[in-house]
């Protein structure tokens, strides 16, 4: 929608948004919330410490982000998941100590040894939702990566 960023420009300015003070974060912390970073752009596009303080208060934390090839994005490794569209993106990633999140085209293409299929996904069955399961939090989670089919 061309109006969106209009809408929210105005949202913000009538004070729609909260201030991340440190009353917002006792509240994050309180409620046991999780948080998504980057929901609307990349990751990387903020400061790391912005995402570190985050991840200390939320309950549990997802983020994405195409800049992991990128030498600045190294700070961002223990968050964020390598978003990768190929097996030779991914093996590169991952040599780089990222752990990711790869598309596959369909089901027939297979899994790598080392990834599983995402829980919130069809092909895995909607075990879970993204919300409530958190795995893809970058290196700080010791676990395999994670795949889905694009939809």
């Amino acid at each position: 929608n061309a109006r969106a960023p209009l809408r929210i420009w105005k949202c913000w300015k009538r004070g729609g948004y909260p201030v991340a003070d440190e009353a917002w974060f006792s509240k994050i912390k309180a409620n046991h919330r999780g948080i998504r970073f980057g929901a609307w752009g990349d990751p990387c596009a903020v400061p790391v410490y912005v995402w570190e303080s985050l991840a200390n208060v939320a309950s549990r934390f997802t983020g994405y982000t195409h800049q992991w090839r990128t030498p600045q994005a190294e700070a961002y490794r223990p968050y964020l998941m390598a978003s990768c569209e190929t097996v030779d993106d991914a093996l590169t990633a991952m040599a780089q100590g990222w752990r990711t999140f790869r598309t596959r085209a369909s089901v027939d293409m297979p899994l790598m040894a080392n990834e599983i299929n995402c829980p919130a996904s069809a092909e895995a069955g909607f075990k879970t939702t993204c919300l409530k399961c958190g795995l893809c939090a970058g290196a700080s989670k010791n676990a395999k990566n994670v795949a889905i089919v694009l939809h």
